[in-house]
């Protein structure tokens, strides 16, 4: 044990900037979820302390992980009598399971997993790019990217506002944002063990099975993650099969990620009576770059836009001018998105030029341009944005091409390549000072008394919540371990349910027949509820709990 530790601290004293690399980095990455969950205490009083980075993602989750698995088959935490379907829940289990053994969720979500995550992704970085290339500069340069990559958004904060205001701004999963989407960066993890296990000249049966349920469970986490990941696959084996003319192994791996893939999509996105099913993509080319010259706090440019609806209007079936505007605004949001990274698609080129581009290479090149393609080319049914998400798979893949761009600056020991280097350190860095800011936030999210009536309310049997007024955020479920009757449409358009009907219902409370409804509960906001919550005392509810914001009721 002695010995592993000297070689451990050897390694430290040999490789200083990496160890700083993964030390700043996993700082930098906590610095948005590690203080989430504590109760603070400001002028205006004490209380819960959640984010505003987190605070609807973060809940919805919560509520996953506290309700929707209570019994089988899964509920819809926000819409009760719904199964939950057509969603990447196995993070979500996995938190559930972990509750079980005594670990709160908020625990797992704001300290656990982001703790493991910083550890275990330095690690499998590490050993990837050390089997790609042993050279110190390039690893050095490829963890850089990989830790601190990150979008040009910070210079339309600083042209709008004078200053940074990056994360106002819509964009694609930055590489020291990862811990925003836990189902993203955990990912990350299974995406990487791929990588490196395709790193082998041969793979044999075990490695492949190994694939198999890695792919599985990265679909299981991100479907935009698994289809960018059986991409690779594809073109590894592709590549493995013309060398080799093996055509079983060609065969055997398919079945594997055929089945590792679709194995994913059947359990966790087909449809049940919560949605419409299906994947819910649309082909609609260029309608996510549109609104960078739309958007008057984005790259404004009227006159453009002006000539692409013209030109949309026109019955001509081809417009090379109207091809050239989406083009260009293709390259706005390219290089908006990419940031100092598109040194890697200069590296890209070279290599091609040059013919130097691996077999492996040419698979993560596959992966890029599939997931850069699907983002441009489609939007998502509920949610069209969230197509962007794609396109956070290319920039964790382009990485690797930055590193290698930036290291090749420095190895030239020349003054000009050098001094570009610099610079572009210098330029990738803003985005990452500015979100160690968030580890300062301090303000209230959910008040003493509000998180006392939550309190009470899990303590109570099991049974729906009626929430008034409807809220948008999931916090009711996640807090008391109960179903709402109805909440956050956002998600509810996501996964597809109808919730019109009973939208319209809750806006009328007071006609509501809570003969023929299965509430059990009506949790009341009094700063927010035009009336006095004593009105359902005669429609079978007794006053279960009240303070000053609170007022809670429960069916007699």
């Amino acid at each position: 044990m002695t010995r592993k530790i000297l070689v451990l601290l050897s390694w430290f004293q040999k490789h200083k900037i990496t160890v700083s690399l993964i030390i700043i980095s996993c700082i930098t990455n906590l610095s948005l979820t590690i203080f989430n969950g504590r109760r603070i205490c400001v002028d205006s009083g004490c209380g819960l302390y959640i984010g505003g980075l987190h605070f609807h993602d973060s809940l919805w989750h919560l509520a996953l992980s506290n309700v929707a698995f209570q019994q089988y088959p899964f509920i819809l935490p926000i819409f009760s009598g719904v199964n939950l379907s057509s969603y990447n829940y196995l993070l979500d289990l996995f938190i559930f399971l972990l509750k079980g053994l005594g670990i709160p969720t908020l625990v797992s979500y704001f300290k656990l997993i982001p703790v493991i995550y910083c550890f275990m992704f330095a690690g499998l970085s590490y050993k990837y790019l050390h089997r790609m290339n042993k050279s110190s500069s390039f690893i050095n340069s490829a963890l850089f990217f990989l830790f601190f990559g990150s979008s040009f958004s910070y210079i339309l904060s600083l042209w709008h506002f004078g200053k940074w205001q990056s994360f106002m701004y819509s964009q694609a999963m930055q590489s020291g944002r990862a811990l925003l989407n836990m189902q993203y960066a955990v990912s990350l993890l299974f995406f990487l063990a791929s990588l490196i296990i395709l790193q082998e000249k041969k793979l044999n049966a075990a490695q492949t099975v190994l694939l198999g349920l890695f792919l599985f469970i990265t679909t299981g986490l991100k479907f935009y993650g698994g289809a960018t990941l059986v991409v690779i696959l594809a073109i590894y084996s592709l590549v493995l099969f013309i060398k080799t003319k093996k055509l079983k192994i060609l065969l055997f791996q398919s079945c594997i990620y055929v089945f590792g893939f679709f194995g994913a999509v059947i359990l966790f996105y087909t449809s049940s009576s919560s949605g419409k099913g299906g994947l819910p993509f649309a082909f609609s080319p260029f309608a996510i770059v549109h609104s960078l010259i739309e958007e008057r706090d984005m790259f404004y440019i009227p006159n453009l836009v002006l000539a692409r609806y013209t030109l949309l209007s026109s019955p001509k079936l081809f417009s090379p001018r109207l091809l050239s505007i989406e083009l260009f605004t293709t390259a706005i949001f390219l290089m908006y998105n990419m940031g100092t990274r598109v040194i890697g698609v200069v590296d890209i080129f070279i290599k091609l030029i040059r013919r130097k581009l691996t077999g492996h290479e040419l698979s993560l090149l596959g992966g890029i341009l599939f997931s850069a393609l699907a983002t441009l080319l489609f939007v998502q049914k509920g949610d069209w944005w969230n197509v962007i998400q794609f396109f956070g798979y290319s920039l964790f893949l382009l990485n690797v091409f930055a590193g290698s761009a930036l290291a090749n600056l420095f190895v030239s020991k020349k003054m000009a390549p050098m001094m570009l280097g610099i610079l572009l350190i210098f330029l990738t860095l803003p985005t990452n000072i500015e979100q160690l800011s968030f580890a300062r936030e301090k303000y209230v999210s959910f008040t003493d008394s509000e998180v006392a009536a939550l309190t009470i309310l899990k303590e109570k049997p099991y049974g729906t919540v009626l929430q008034l007024p409807v809220s948008e955020y999931a916090y009711i479920p996640a807090f008391s371990n109960k179903p709402l009757y109805f909440g956050d449409k956002g998600v509810l358009n996501i996964l597809g349910v109808d919730y019109k009907p009973r939208g319209e219902e809750v806006k009328k409370p007071t006609e509501i027949d809570f003969e023929k409804k299965d509430i059990r509960y009506i949790y009341i906001n009094k700063s927010k509820f035009d009336f006095s919550g004593d009105i359902f005392l005669g429609k079978g509810f007794k006053k279960l709990f009240e303070n000053t914001d609170i007022s809670l009721f429960q069916k007699e």
